[in-house]
């Protein structure tokens, strides 16, 4: 019995040596981005994607959305409550779509103590029919190197962003899936 166990935690500590090993490996960045094609006007998913006030009531991940103080550049800042916890971000520009031209919004975490971070580009484009296609890309950190691991190999640096647009669409009432694109860094 104590050898049996002594072979399971010997096992355990040596899964543990790998993960961290295997997350010093990986890069610290990526960046991944999905897209969605809606049948919504662009203005419809825009005022959606761009009003965390109304995250909650769509997105189902979300608990909660506190305002903050705008930072000292006048950006706009939130704080998102969920099961991963708290998260506070801030807009870093932000311009809407026009009949013709998309719109474009970068927001950044705020908070560079999180073991992860970075910038989310969401565009939101005029596509055919008066429907709209979203992109989003991630262009992120992960600094814990074990944290970095499970990202890469167990939850996927694009779960988040495939979630919100699940869930985007599903409130439109619609049924498209979010599509893996290539990124420009």
């Amino acid at each position: 019995m104590v050898r049996f166990l002594l072979y399971a935690v010997g096992a355990l500590v040596a899964l543990a040596l790998l993960v961290v090993v295997v997350g010093l490996v990986l890069p610290a960045q990526h960046v991944v981005a999905r897209r969605l094609v809606l049948a919504a006007p662009p203005d419809r998913a825009w005022t959606l994607l761009t009003s965390p006030d109304s995250f909650p009531a769509w997105r189902r991940d979300l608990q909660r959305v506190e305002p903050l103080a705008p930072d000292a550049e006048g950006h706009a800042r939130w704080r998102e409550t969920s099961r991963m916890g708290t998260i506070p971000f801030r807009v870093m520009a932000s311009t809407p779509p026009t009949a013709t031209t998309p719109g474009r919004r970068v927001t950044r975490i705020d908070d560079p103590a999180l073991p992860f971070g970075g910038d989310w580009e969401l565009v939101v484009a005029p596509a055919g029919g008066g429907g709209s296609t979203v992109t989003i890309t991630e262009r992120g950190e992960v600094r814990n190197p074990v944290f970095r691991a499970l990202s890469r190999f167990v939850f996927g640096h694009a779960s988040t962003m495939e979630a919100v647009l699940r869930d985007l669409a599903a409130h439109l009432g619609e049924t498209g899936a979010p599509a893996a694109v290539a990124a420009t860094p």
